[in-house]
């Protein structure tokens, strides 16, 4: 059984890399529709035990009633970095196995979520990278062996690496669900526009996305022929 940790900063600041082709109202519903997604499979995840929320501000109402949630203000852990914010998040969790997983996932599946509870073993820890192999998407490790968070530029090299200063065996688990996040106006043209691979996004996201296209939002970009090839890079 896992406890999943789940951080949403503070929405208006949500997406910001967006901001060159998104308004900021466009962005903050993006960032909610994902967060509906990535919450509605959690529940559905039979491994799931708990999701604790770090809620920054200005949030609507996005988590669906359940037990299994709890909600805690970011301003409540008086955290002055992510990383800051993650380590005391944890203490927050029970649960033998523990997740760290972001919201901008919009095609994270169960399947995704049940390789990571395959990979994870004693001793283990693992590392999701994203679709570049850049940046980390989840961390999962046993209960009292977190690694060091090091979220930041190029952090998938150097989680594995904390991994293995604790003495560690840091396995890597790519999952198309777990590496496709939306971070940059590349990321948001390929959902929008690009060969999604047979990939299923989630009903909330797939609502904007639609409403998007109706828009005709990058469009000009498609015109041109820039239609990614695929939906891992």
């Amino acid at each position: 059984m896992f406890d999943v940790l789940l951080p949403l900063k503070s929405l208006p600041l949500a997406k910001s890399r967006l901001a060159a082709v998104l308004t900021s109202a466009q962005r903050q519903d993006l960032a909610v529709a994902m967060a509906r997604d990535v919450l509605a499979t959690l529940m559905n995840w039979p491994d799931c035990g708990s999701v604790v929320v770090l809620q920054g501000k200005e949030w609507p109402p996005v988590m669906p009633a359940s037990a299994r949630l709890k909600l805690v203000s970011e301003g409540a852990l008086l955290a002055g970095t992510l990383n800051e914010l993650l380590h005391r998040g944890v203490e927050w969790l029970r649960a033998p196995r523990q997740l760290v997983l972001f919201a901008d996932l919009p095609c994270l599946s169960v399947a995704d979520l049940e390789a990571v509870g395959a990979a994870l073993g004693s001793g283990s820890g693992v590392v999701c990278p994203d679709r570049r192999r850049r940046g980390t998407n989840a961390l999962a490790f046993n209960a009292g062996s977190p690694p060091a968070f090091v979220f930041g530029v190029d952090s998938c090299q150097r989680h594995q690496q904390a991994f293995s200063a604790g003495g560690m065996s840091p396995v890597a688990v790519d999952c198309a669900g777990l590496a496709w996040d939306i971070d940059t106006p590349d990321d948001l043209f390929d959902l929008l526009w690009g060969n999604q691979s047979g990939l299923k996004v989630g009903p909330a996201t797939r609502e904007w996305l639609e409403s998007a296209r109706d828009r005709g939002l990058l469009v000009a970009e498609k015109t041109a022929g820039r239609v990614s090839q695929g939906l891992v890079r």
